[in-house]
This record gives structure tokens, sequence and C-alpha cells, in this order.
């Protein structure tokens, strides 16, 4: 037995997608599944439609596949997914009879409507990824932004104590040594706000990257491929 990674695995599923399956009359068994399953006893003595598509969501530079199951009853009722699910579950025979009606249009709502909760649900995960990672740049920005201006603001103090010690030097020597150390602290303030500026723009462009990129997920291939459609009946 394979995992569905693994490359043998991946050959059978894309085999199994790739089958061109035709409709069909399938009769399902109640009593054969040997377990009660009170959801479907309302449909005992019912037929109807299923259908089963493939959506395949290509966004974030990843594919993702989603099985959209759709049923209906005869009179056009949408069948709840899962119990359209439990009714493919139960042991079933393919019958030779003719096909007694086309599938109702609203099965290809039902599909349509799966479809679109998918991609929303896609849409929501990515906004979800977009604002977690946004809220990480921010508050690396504030944490980056508060530590270089509170150097910035040490540097202030020191620049006004050897400036208030240059006015009272006693001698142009000590003067012009005080005035050279108030130059080397400004100039390291300087850099440092200059520090500041270019962070925020490594930020910004970091920003705009992750924009980009979920500008370009947004803009995703959505490819839905029909893998059967069957009209059944319950006994």
């Amino acid at each position: 037995m394979y995992r569905t990674g693994h490359p043998l695995a991946q050959a059978l599923i894309n085999q199994a997608k790739d089958r061109q399956l035709p409709l069909a009359k399938v009769r399902f068994g109640y009593d054969g599944y040997g377990t009660k399953v009170s959801t479907l006893q309302a449909l005992r003595g019912q037929s109807g439609w299923l259908t089963l598509s493939v959506l395949s969501v290509d966004a974030l530079g990843m594919v993702e596949d989603y099985l959209l199951l759709a049923g209906t009853t005869q009179t056009g009722e949408a069948l709840h997914q899962e119990d359209a699910e439990k009714l493919l579950r139960l042991p079933a025979l393919v019958l030779e009879d003719d096909l007694f009606m086309a599938p109702p249009s609203g099965l290809d709502g039902e599909i349509l409507r799966l479809e679109k909760r998918y991609i929303e649900a896609v849409n929501t995960r990515n906004l979800g990824y977009f604002d977690t990672e946004v809220q990480k740049l921010d508050a690396w920005a504030d944490d980056l932004k508060v530590g270089l201006e509170n150097e910035v603001k040490v540097l202030d103090r020191e620049i006004k104590d050897v400036r208030r010690t240059a006015t009272v030097a006693a001698t142009l020597e000590e003067k012009l040594h005080w005035q050279k150390c108030q130059r080397e602290l400004e100039d390291k303030r300087n850099q440092l706000r200059r520090k500041i500026f270019d962070r925020q723009d490594e930020i910004d462009g970091q920003r705009n990257r992750l924009i980009e990129e979920l500008e370009t997920g947004l803009s995703r291939q959505v490819q839905t491929s029909k893998m059967f459609a069957i009209q059944w009946c319950l006994e």
C-alpha cells in the first residue's frame, strides 16, 4: 500500500481522474449496509442524481484538489452533502436499465455552489496568511524603530553633555577635543537616523513583495473536472 504522495500512488490517482465514465443507473441497498443510517431512511424508495467533480485550485504556488459531491432527488430537491456521501458507502449495483431522464440543471448549480464555497475558503486562508505576515513585518519594524530611536535619544543626551562641557572648557585644546567628540557623536547619530530610513525601506520592500505574492495567488487558476454522474435509486 502506497502513501498518496508516492509516485506510483500519484500515477494511479491521475489514471483514475483521467477515466471517462459514462452515465449510469445505480441501485443502492440500504439493508445491505448492515448498520442503521437514520438520515437515509427517508430516502428509501426514492431516486435522483449524484455527481462528483474535482476542483483544482492553483493559489500561492500550490495546487490543491477538492472533491465536489452533489446530489438531488427525483423532484430536484438538493441532498445534504453528508447524505450524498453516505449513499456512496452503501452496497451498490449498476443497472442495465435505460436512463429515464437527463441530469437536472439543479445538479450543476449545486456543484457551482460547492466550488464557490471552497474558493472562498482558499481566499480566506490566504487572507489570514497575508495578515499574519504583515503583522510580523509591522512588529519587527516597530521593534527595530524603537531600538534605533532609543539609541538616537541616548546620543542626543551625550551630545548635549559634550556641548555643555565644550562651552566651559578652560583651554582651546580642551574645547577642540570636546568639539571633535561632539562631531563624532553627531555623525553617529546621523548614521543611525539613515539606518532607520534604510530599514523602513527594506520593510516596505518586503511588504510590497508580500502584496505582489498575494496578488499573484489571487489571480489563481481554477479548473473543475467532472468525474461521474449517476442516476440513483435507494431500496
